[in-house]
């Protein structure tokens, strides 16, 4: 198999492993352990983590180890800053290019896939990267894809909050409506309300200490 071949293996093995918190935050682990996990030799091994060094989801210490990055107050604080900048600012600047037969599916499949947990944050992430695919700005789409990756780290760590399914279930569905009625300004205000209300849940569970069985929508 060629060397980027492997590399790529490495990298989303390593990747996934780190998302659905087998490799807990914080934790060290090391390259012989990787090796070990992936059966994949160092040198494909040492540039995947090169990769997701980048990404901001480990950090690497010379003769001391790997360390999985954390998911802190401040790391959800960030990550929902961001998210609330650069989400409602594409529904203002490139709503036009979203794709409506998209949003009238999800407007459609709300109640049956949103009152279904394991369904409901499927269809929540569709709509979130139906708005993300509208942008033509390439910076802003990197980032949102680091977003989405800590955000699915948050949905493990953080557990299930039933009740959040159903307030997240009618801000989305208000958002999509304003955006069919091509009523931008009023849908990014709607998508900064709902990332907002999320940061909130996220960090009352995450204060409050709960397992990690479940995920948060979105």
């Amino acid at each position: 198999m060629k060397k980027s071949s492997l590399k790529h293996i490495a990298y989303h093995a390593i990747r996934e492993k780190i998302i659905s918190c087998e490799f807990a935050p914080n934790s060290f682990v090391n390259e012989a352990f990787l090796q070990e996990k992936t059966n994949i030799s160092r040198t494909p091994i040492r540039e995947a983590l090169g990769i997701l060094e980048q990404e901001g989801l480990l950090r690497i210490f010379p003769k001391k180890g790997i360390q999985i990055s954390d998911v802190s107050i401040n790391e959800i604080n960030q990550l929902f800053e961001t998210r609330s900048l650069v989400e409602p600012f594409i529904i203002k600047n490139y709503g036009d290019h979203i794709q409506f037969q998209e949003l009238i599916r999800l407007r459609d499949t709300a109640d049956e896939h949103m009152n279904v947990p394991e369904s409901a944050y499927q269809w929540d992430d569709e709509l979130h990267s139906t708005v993300a695919k509208s942008c033509f700005n390439t910076y802003l789409l990197r980032t949102l894809e680091q977003t989405k990756t800590q955000s699915l780290r948050l949905r493990v760590l953080t557990g299930r909050i039933a009740s959040r399914l159903d307030y997240s279930k009618g801000e989305h569905i208000a958002i999509i409506d304003k955006l069919l009625l091509k009523e931008f300004d009023q849908a990014a205000e709607l998508m900064y309300y709902h990332l907002q209300q999320s940061k909130n849940a996220s960090f009352s569970r995450l204060i409050a200490g709960n397992g990690s069985d479940g995920k948060i929508a979105f």
